[in-house]
């Protein structure tokens, strides 16, 4: 007499098999998260050109890790930099930048208070200080800020440094350091990562459609 087949036993490895398979998918990706999150250059990667695009890499310096990205404007520091302070426009043509007002203060600075916008982690309100430094006979600008204890960061640093390349262009950087409670450092590095290189194009763009105009 034939003995019957067991199917069961077929279904019963499907089900073991493919959660093992996921969580194996999910632990390397956790894996290549930490690592990018973690592995910081200690030297500048800039492009060399136009047409490079963006470069954006976690950098450190000074015992402190941000994320970093260049890019070149073939635009001069003076056109680019009217752009990096057009602060009330911004989120025209900044991505991720929901909202954004502006305040001069009587130290000088700048209060800027906005929302910064993701589709997958919401709304994220922010309130930072910038100081601003303009050497506009060598074309050198930057526009930073340091607030660690505003708007619930425990670390918000970061900023705009403009420098002249040649007569005509601008080596226009971004740096971002942000630490937020209740969210692990190397996931913060990845999502701001994932999100700087768009941020500093739509900077580009903007300069040069205004160096157009």
């Amino acid at each position: 007499m034939a003995t019957a087949p067991q199917p069961q036993k077929r279904r019963v490895r499907k089900r073991i098999l493919i959660p093992s398979i996921m969580l194996a998918v999910l632990a390397l990706a956790t894996i290549w998260l930490y690592w990018r999150g973690t592995t910081a250059d200690t030297t500048e990667h800039n492009p060399t050109s136009p047409a490079d695009g963006p470069v954006t890499q976690l950098f450190s310096q000074n015992g402190r890790t941000a994320v970093r990205c260049a890019i070149i404007v073939d635009a001069p520091p003076a056109t680019v930099w009217r752009v990096v302070t057009d602060y009330d426009s911004h989120s025209k043509f900044v991505p991720y930048i929901a909202q954004l007002s502006s305040q001069k203060l009587d130290d000088g600075k700048m209060r800027l208070t906005g929302v910064a916008h993701s589709r997958m982690w919401g709304d994220w309100p922010f309130e930072i200080d910038v100081t601003e430094s303009k050497q506009p006979e060598q074309g050198s600008y930057s526009a930073t800020w340091d607030e660690p204890d505003k708007s619930g960061f425990a670390v918000n640093r970061g900023g705009w440094v403009l420098k002249p390349i040649g007569a005509k262009q601008t080596l226009l950087v971004f740096t971002k350091e942000a630490e937020f409670p209740g969210y692990p450092n190397f996931l913060i590095r990845n999502i701001l990562m994932d999100r700087v290189g768009a941020i500093v194009r739509g900077m580009r763009d903007e300069a040069l459609r205004r160096r157009s105009s």
